[in-house]
């Protein structure tokens, strides 16, 4: 068996990820690429994955009201981590009190956590350093069976936090909280099966 006939079979045989994606989202560009789930992850995880697009109106801001946010969640892991790549845009070109008006972040993991017991479990994308003294990290609902393709959750701000930890504990003494919905992008599914929805308890 020649090697080339054994490599063109494997890449027959054995699973492999899907092409990267690329947009303009939030005028920013932003690329991607789905990875097929182990068949361990819970389908609540599975139901996390696809592009989300949407917004956070900020309280207390006098610049602006509203910022663009996308956030393509492309890989979850069996232990609830989450990784996604993000880009936002304020609109105006100015950077307010709270962060830079616009940029990406190709790869930022999320974990999954218990914050609140009546929330249950959400997702957790926490900064991994301060940002002008505060600690930024966004807290997002999982989808519910009812609302399927929808997130919401918060942008919070606090004067404590830290890079290792993520225990509620080392989050203290909030002085931000910004609302976030999100919107599951119908064309930019992961080409996989259809994963479980990921249900709010």
């Amino acid at each position: 068996m020649s090697w080339k006939w054994f490599a063109a079979l494997a890449a027959v045989l054995l699973p492999s990820d899907a092409a990267a994606e690329s947009r303009r989202l939030c005028d920013m560009p932003l690329t991607w690429s789905y990875v097929e789930p182990a068949s361990a992850v819970p389908a609540r995880y599975q139901g996390l994955m696809g592009l989300w697009t949407g917004s956070i109106s900020f309280s207390g801001s006098s610049e602006s009201t509203r910022m663009c946010l996308a956030v393509a969640i492309h890989e979850v892991k069996v232990d609830g981590q989450a990784k996604a790549a993000f880009s936002w845009n304020m609109g105006d070109g100015n950077e307010s009190a709270n962060m830079v008006s616009k940029g990406v972040a190709p790869v930022w993991w999320a974990h999954t956590a218990v914050l609140v017991p009546e929330k249950g479990e959400q997702l957790v994308f926490a900064a991994d350093a301060p940002y002008r003294g505060r600690w930024y990290r966004y807290v997002l609902d999982f989808p519910s069976k009812q609302t399927p393709d929808t997130m919401t959750g918060y942008l919070y701000a606090s004067r404590q936090g830290s890079a290792t930890d993520r225990s509620p504990a080392a989050w203290m003494n909030t002085v931000e909280a910004h609302r976030v919905t999100l919107r599951r992008m119908k064309d930019s599914l992961p080409p996989l099966p259809a994963p479980g929805v990921a249900e709010r308890k």
